[in-house]
């Protein structure tokens, strides 16, 4: 994937084919982190009330809803991806990246977790063994991240 284009309103990136399969693949993979996984706080996760806890987990029930809505519209867009020569190009709202990045990395953290949480997540050959699919969505899913976060600290083109 590479970017072709930025404004101020979006940016336009150009994928092949396969990238194009992957990230379809990758943001249907959503959600992922199990709802329980976000503590409320770290130095008191054995001093929270009941009534503290099911409220975070209304909250972030609350919020995962909303952005599984959005993905489904988002991926149901009949013009979302645009078949030119050789590739596909789409546009990504300005307004739409931190809730892709929120998305992308909910999945990649999800299926870290699926991988039993590795320190060295530089070694491949074993996460692969231990689960190809956890592996490869993990890995899409941050290289999609690197790729949206470097549009994000170059600077637009002139309207």
């Amino acid at each position: 994937m590479r970017q072709l284009k930025a404004t101020s309103r979006a940016w336009t990136f150009a994928l092949t084919d396969r990238e194009r399969e992957f990230l379809l693949a990758v943001l249907r993979a959503y959600p992922v982190l199990p709802p329980d996984y976000q503590p409320l706080s770290r130095d008191s996760a054995d001093r929270v009330s009941p009534e503290d806890l099911h409220l975070l987990h209304d909250a972030l029930a609350e919020q995962r809803g909303a952005h599984q809505a959005r993905l489904r519209r988002w991926l149901r867009s009949g013009s979302r991806f645009r078949p030119c020569e050789q590739e596909w190009q789409f546009n990504l709202a300005r307004t739409d990246l931190d809730w892709m990045l929120q998305v992308l990395n909910d999945i990649r953290v999800g299926h870290w977790l699926k991988l039993g949480c590795p320190e060295d997540i530089h070694d491949p050959e074993s996460l692969l063994r231990q689960d190809p699919a956890a592996f490869f969505y993990m890995e899409a899913a941050g290289m999609f991240q690197m790729q949206f976060l470097q549009a994000r600290h170059g600077p637009p083109d002139p309207d």
